[in-house]
């Protein structure tokens, strides 16, 4: 049976983070890397989310699929985690995210979203979770624990947010309400502000299968010189 695949947006993303916290940790502590998709035993039977990135003990055995010990563990968010989940009144991504923050040796949680620029970052302290919400590319994301500073607009590259900005398109900023998130689920209990989006018509102009997509100089097919 054929699984349907994650976007290609999606899987820049996440190695794009798994490229910086490598580099990150290689200066700050080798003693841990990033991986994605890592098996993580979360001690949860009735759900077993599996992070799309996460941060391990560098020394692991051949042959070895499963940990127990991730200190920092990844989401980005694609439709399915908007999903409901039976018998918990939460969507997947949240039950997700409380399955995560139960599991003692974690200490950072990162909510990718993938329609637009933002990320949700959640830190374990002494005795709760904070967490912060980073919406643009010029936000900074750093986890000093990690040895991570990097701009938010770093785990974006190569998605269709970075041609755009390449071509000289900025965003539109599109207003909505803010989100407010299930009150049960600690810190997610606050609210989310509204990120921004990139010009859809630059994703979806045929112009870039073939190369030729300029700022500014894309002919429509009704304005295009037809051919000889």
């Amino acid at each position: 049976m054929m699984m349907t695949p994650p976007t290609i947006a999606h899987n820049r993303i996440a190695g794009n983070l798994e490229r910086l916290l490598n580099a990150a940790l290689d200066r700050f502590d080798p003693s841990r890397l990033a991986t994605q998709r890592p098996g993580i035993e979360l001690g949860s039977i009735t759900y077993r989310p599996e992070p799309d990135v996460g941060m391990i003990d560098a020394s692991y055995d051949a042959g070895q699929r499963f940990v127990d010990r991730p200190y920092l563990l990844a989401e980005i968010v694609s439709a399915t985690d908007d999903f409901p989940v039976p018998g918990t009144g939460g969507r997947w991504i949240d039950v997700k995210c409380e399955i995560y923050r139960s599991h003692a040796p974690c200490e950072a949680l990162l909510i990718i979203e993938q329609d637009r620029i933002e990320v949700r970052v959640e830190v374990r302290t002494k005795d709760r979770w904070q967490s912060a919400q980073l919406a643009g590319p010029a936000a900074e994301l750093s986890l000093p624990t990690f040895g991570l500073k990097c701009s938010v607009s770093e785990l974006y590259e190569g998605t269709h947010f970075s041609l755009a900005s390449a071509l000289g398109r900025g965003p539109e900023v599109h207003s909505s309400e803010p989100t407010a998130l299930p009150g049960d689920i600690g810190s997610l209990s606050d609210p989310i502000s509204p990120g921004s989006a990139v010009d859809s018509r630059v994703g979806a102009c045929p112009c870039r299968r073939t190369g030729s997509h300029f700022a500014g100089t894309c002919a429509s097919p009704a304005t295009r010189p037809a051919g000889p």
